[in-house]
């Protein structure tokens, strides 16, 4: 019951707003592990997915099949072969918990994408990023106890918290440097946010997830104008400091020692590193497997099975060590056919938005997260969405546009 209360406001504002369900999503682990109730993120894909499929029937929404629909239904074929030469004992429970995940994704990802123009549903988007990023993560750091200089909330690992915060980052950027006006609210949020996720990534010492902010801040000043780029680099060298400062008196303030991790340079890639010396081990685990099994893999959820650990930490190598070389080239398809949809998408569709995040997902999954938990990266599913409704509504007709706190 607790659950179902605290997603209420969730799905109300999805109804009026679906991209808020696409960006609640990110935010789901946190809020669980807040309320203490892990199972929150289940029940609001299956919620939330329902909600949109029963809006999407009262609109008569057509949901065309594309390219990028038959190209991601070929991988889930293999996978689920897969499954079928796989080691361990529980491959056929593997095989049913891996495609209910990754298909809620996919599908959430599409059906907020025929809701409307991407330009549109990516504003959404990008205003509940920052909206439920200055909301959660104080509750975050609330419910927080420091352990090994890092937060933990829960039983959770401290990087799952960080999940959000490229996505955080690069929302704001994009909100504070669109053409059209901006509600002065949404301003400020943007900034707060920012400040906010930088907290948050020195607080978890979630190196993954700051090297792929980077990297997705690389990829939006390709696509923003020139004009803009020392101002936007001003912006950022501002907004850092701005949070080492906040982040520095809340530390004296509560007397945590979580900067060290972050900070330390050093242990960036160090075999004297606990975590990256934990990666390697993971890494070499997984191409053991790929090269005992290089054609096909070793099976679905078999890496598990073989060496006791979750997953490898690294999207390549679990896809190889478990699919072998059909399965990458099924994913890399996978990505080819979205790359040429996301190219078609005209430059006044937040495609520069797309592309970033696109690139600092593509990033994170080499450190973190199981290919299952690849929420920035299944935003293939948006490309597919995004691409039927531009083809059902001309280039120029009028859309909905979002209206953030009631402004049109």
């Amino acid at each position: 019951m607790t659950s179902l209360l605290a997603l209420s406001p969730v799905l109300a504002l999805g109804w009026r707003w679906p991209g808020t369900l696409a960006a609640f999503m990110f935010f789901s682990f946190s809020v669980g592990a807040i309320l203490r109730a892990p199972e929150i993120t289940s029940l609001f894909m299956i919620t939330a997915v329902a909600l949109l499929l029963y809006r999407a029937i009262l609109a008569r929404t057509p949901l065309r099949i594309t390219d990028v629909d038959l190209a991601f239904g070929a991988y889930l074929a293999w996978c689920s072969l897969a499954a079928l030469w796989s080691v361990s004992d529980f491959a056929r429970q593997e095989l049913l918990n891996f495609i209910i995940s990754i298909m809620s994704v996919y599908v959430l990802w599409k059906m907020v994408a025929a809701m409307d123009r991407p330009l549109a549903i990516l504003t959404q988007f990008s205003v509940s990023m920052v909206f439920l990023a200055v909301l959660l993560i104080p509750l975050v750091f609330l419910e927080a106890t420091a352990l090994g200089g890092r937060i933990h909330v829960g039983s959770g690992p401290p990087v799952a918290l960080s999940q959000p915060a490229p996505y955080i980052a690069l929302c704001a950027v994009w909100l504070l440097f669109q053409r059209r006006p901006r509600h002065p609210l949404i301003v400020l949020l943007a900034i707060f946010a920012t400040l906010l996720m930088g907290w948050l990534v020195m607080a978890t010492g979630a190196r993954g997830a700051l090297v792929s902010t980077v990297a997705g801040f690389a990829g939006l000043l390709i696509f923003l104008r020139q004009s803009l780029l020392r101002l936007l680099t001003t912006l950022c060298l501002l907004a850092l400091i701005a949070g080492l400062v906040l982040f520095a008196a809340a530390e004296f303030a509560t007397g945590y020692t979580l900067s060290g991790r972050i900070l330390d340079f050093t242990t960036y890639g160090s075999p004297t590193d606990q975590s990256s010396f934990a990666r390697y081990e993971h890494f070499r685990l997984a191409w053991e497997a790929f090269v005992a099994h290089p054609l096909a893999g070793a099976g679905l959820g078999s890496y598990e099975a073989m060496t006791g650990l979750n997953y490898p930490h690294n999207l390549i190598l679990e896809i190889l060590a478990e699919t072998g070389v059909i399965g990458l080239t099924a994913t890399m398809c996978v990505a080819i056919v979205a790359l040429r949809q996301m190219g078609r998408l005209p430059r006044t569709e937040g495609k520069e938005l797309l592309i970033a995040m696109f690139i600092a997902a593509l990033v994170h999954q080499q450190f973190s997260f199981e290919i299952a938990q690849a929420k920035g990266l299944l935003l293939v599913g948006f490309l597919a969405g995004a691409t039927a409704t531009l083809r059902a509504v001309p280039l120029g007709a009028a859309t909905t546009e979002v209206a953030p706190f009631g402004r049109n």
